[in-house]
C-alpha cells in the first residue's frame, strides 16, 4: 500500500535531520533506536517510561486535530508486534518527585495496544501508585486477567525508597524503569 509506504517515509525524513515534530516521528525515533541497541547485540533493554517521554508529542497531535487515539493505538500496536518475543520492557504510570500519579492518555493507549496485541512481548510494567485512579488499576487488572499477564505491577512507594536508600539523585528515582 503507497499510503502507508509514504507515511513512513514522511516519518524517516521528518528525524533524518532534526528531531521529531509529531506523535508518528517520536514512535519512528524509539524505534530506530531498538533497532540501533539490537544491531549492537545489546539485549534486555527497555524503552523507559514511553507514556511520559512520548506524551506531549501526542498531546500537541491530539489537540492539533493532528491524530486520533484509535490511530495512535493502531502505531503502538504495529511496534509492538515487531517487538514479539525479544526481551523489552516498557513502564507506564508512575509518580513525580510531588508525589503525583503519571497515568495519562497516552498510559491508556498503550494499555490497550499491549492488550491487543496479546503477544508475549514487550513486557509492559505499571509502576502503582497510591494514586494510580481506579479504573485504570481495573483495566490493568482486566488486562492480566486475560491470561496475558501484563502489565506487571511495581509498587512505586517501595522501589523510589530502596532508590533513596542508595543515593540516586531525585531526578533518576522518579524516572525509573524496569528492564528485561
Amino acid at each position: 500500500d503507497t499510503e502507508k509506504l509514504d507515511f513512513i517515509i514522511a516519518n524517516c525524513k521528518g528525524i533524518l535531520q532534526g528531531k521529531p515534530q509529531n506523535f508518528p516521528q517520536a514512535l519512528q525515533l524509539v524505534w530506530f533506536c531498538h533497532l540501533a541497541f539490537f544491531m549492537e547485540d545489546r539485549g534486555a533493554m527497555a524503552l523507559g517510561r514511553l507514556d511520559q517521554y512520548l506524551y506531549p508529542f501526542y498531546q500537541s497531535d491530539i489537540q492539533k486535530g493532528q491524530i486520533t487515539e484509535d490511530r495512535v493505538v493502531e502505531l503502538l500496536e504495529n511496534m509492538f508486534i515487531k517487538l514479539q518475543g525479544d526481551t523489552i520492557n516498557i513502564c507506564i504510570g508512575g509518580q513525580n518527585k510531588n508525589g503525583e500519579c503519571q497515568v495519562n492518555r497516552l498510559s491508556w493507549c498503550i494499555l490497550q495496544a499491549v492488550r491487543n496485541c496479546n503477544v508475549p512481548g514487550p513486557n509492559l510494567s505499571l509502576r502503582l501508585t497510591k494514586n494510580t485512579p481506579d479504573d485504570f488499576l481495573d483495566a490493568c487488572l482486566q488486562s492480566i486477567g486475560t491470561g496475558l499477564g501484563y502489565p506487571a505491577l511495581m509498587n512505586d512507594e517501595v522501589n523510589i525508597a530502596a532508590l533513596k536508600k542508595y543515593g540516586y539523585e531525585d531526578e533518576d528515582i522518579y524516572n525509573y524503569s524496569m528492564v528485561g
